[in-house]
């Protein structure tokens, strides 16, 4: 069976490579993702069948990933912070809303 090759176990693809090179831009410019997303990240990849101290589909430390801004799950299952989006139409009334639970 044929095999992506390998560098450090992350394989060696297109996307592979854009991920590596936005983290190292992130590290350098200290984009950092806010303490509790880093903590949703992680939990996350614990509860992933290839998760662990280390990605087993992509070869990255999960720790040093999620703690990234910019950085995203290879399967999709968390994004990167710039890929969040609120939709405000849902949050209109919140206020109103919380006024009637008290």
């Amino acid at each position: 069976m044929w095999r992506l090759p390998r560098v450090g176990k992350v394989p060696l693809t297109r996307e592979s490579i854009q991920s590596l090179t936005q983290g190292i831009s992130d590290k350098i410019k200290g984009n950092y993702a806010p303490p509790i997303l880093i903590e949703e990240r992680i939990r996350i990849c614990d509860d992933c069948p290839f998760g662990g101290k280390r990605c087993a589909f992509c070869g990255c430390y999960i720790n040093s990933k999620a703690s990234l801004s910019n950085s995203k799950c290879p399967q999709n299952k968390w994004p990167s912070l710039n890929n969040l989006r609120i939709d405000a139409g849902k949050h209109e009334n919140t206020k109103e809303e919380a006024d009637k639970i008290e």
